[in-house]
């Protein structure tokens, strides 16, 4: 019987917030007008896509860690209930996030907290994503 991967499993996960950067940053590159100059390098967007990347572990950082630890405490292993369970938590902590530390940190600022700059359901949706495609590469099989 193989020891349980808990420190890939918890810092896979941190992975998360990085993968909605990318995801959110080719999205706009095609899909947003006037976003990217066509005339620039793609060299600029891969270093503006690695800037925003770490701003964004700064960000979702703890809740992304949560789910990992969550994940393995539980002991986790790839199949579908295990992989949907991880669907959702990880939608619901990236949804809850943002209105979380609007409360817990009250700013009285225009802006609101980065998470809370699109529909509610974006957050959730980057969230749920990542999270099912790091549980598809970090989980272990069954045996």
């Amino acid at each position: 019987m193989r020891k349980y991967p808990y420190y890939k499993v918890i810092f896979g996960f941190l992975l998360c917030p990085i993968i909605s950067t990318v995801l959110i940053l080719f999205f706009a590159l095609f899909y947003l007008d006037g976003f990217y100059n066509k005339d620039d390098p793609f060299l600029y967007f891969l270093a503006i896509i690695s800037v925003v990347s770490l701003g964004s572990v700064f960000f979702y950082g703890v809740p992304a860690i949560l789910v990992g630890v969550i994940s393995s405490l539980l002991k986790l292993h790839k199949g579908f209930n295990e992989v949907l369970f991880l669907f959702f938590l990880g939608g619901c902590v990236a949804y809850a996030w943002g209105p979380l530390i609007e409360f817990l940190f009250p700013k009285n600022r225009v802006e609101p907290f980065p998470g809370l700059l699109w529909h509610s359901s974006v957050p959730f949706l980057l969230g749920a994503s990542s999270s099912f495609l790091i549980s598809l590469w970090v989980l272990p099989k069954k045996d």
